[in-house]
């Protein structure tokens, strides 16, 4: 294969997709995204990428984009990144039937932690122009995704009442006794405190009813 000036991959013609694989023996998704041994090809595609959005002045029949399809080609590199998180994050979800996890969580050899609080501040972003669709949102939301952090600690402060009511039977806990830097008793005091007052939620009410509240 010809290399520097003397090829040019914007002109290769998409009939010799076949010729193209074969001079790259990695192409595959990581090739999609960006292949340092292959940079020529990974210009080729960008290109073809480029031609079905319209900003060039070639023009992808239907056969062609299908024929790159087959083999495939990423045609949205941010649409690919994301459905990889998402296919983590539900193996995660299936495992641990919870998303409630970490900053710094690497599970499956993927930085599942950062990805998922990139997703809640898309979500929870003032701008008017989110970064996730309707769709996605809902994908995410059933598999267990809690959006604001509110939600997210009282779950959690929740989760360990329900382990102190499990261990010991009762709902006694000290004001001061702790889980980490959880407080559970003070928790617990400001849920009872809520209920008098006809503030909590009747959904979290629910919650804890089934766990001995009262």
């Amino acid at each position: 294969i010809a290399t520097g000036r003397d090829y040019m991959p914007c002109q290769q013609p998409i009939n010799r997709i076949s010729w193209l694989i074969k001079t790259c023996q990695c192409f595959c998704s990581f090739c999609n995204l960006f292949c340092r041994e292959c940079y020529f090809f990974a210009q080729w595609l960008g290109y073809q990428r480029q031609s079905r959005k319209g900003n060039n002045s070639s023009i992808l029949s239907d056969e062609q984009i299908n024929m790159l399809s087959e083999i495939g080609m990423i045609w949205d590199k941010n649409e690919f990144r994301w459905e990889q998180g998402y296919e983590i994050a539900c193996e995660f979800y299936k495992e641990f039937g919870h998303l409630e996890v970490k900053q710094d969580l690497i599970y499956m050899e993927y930085k599942l932690g950062k990805w998922i609080n990139m997703q809640r501040l898309a979500y929870n972003s003032d701008s008017s122009r989110k970064n996730l669709s309707q769709i996605q949102i809902n994908r995410l939301e059933k598999i267990g995704m809690i959006w604001h952090a509110d939600e997210l600690n009282w779950n959690r402060a929740f989760e360990y009442a329900k382990e102190f009511y499990e261990e010991y039977g009762h709902f006694n806990i000290p004001r001061n006794y702790s889980v980490g830097k959880w407080n559970v008793g003070y928790w617990l005091k400001n849920q009872k405190t809520a209920d008098k007052k006809k503030t909590l939620r009747e959904d979290r009410k629910e919650k804890l009813v089934k766990i001995g509240f009262n």
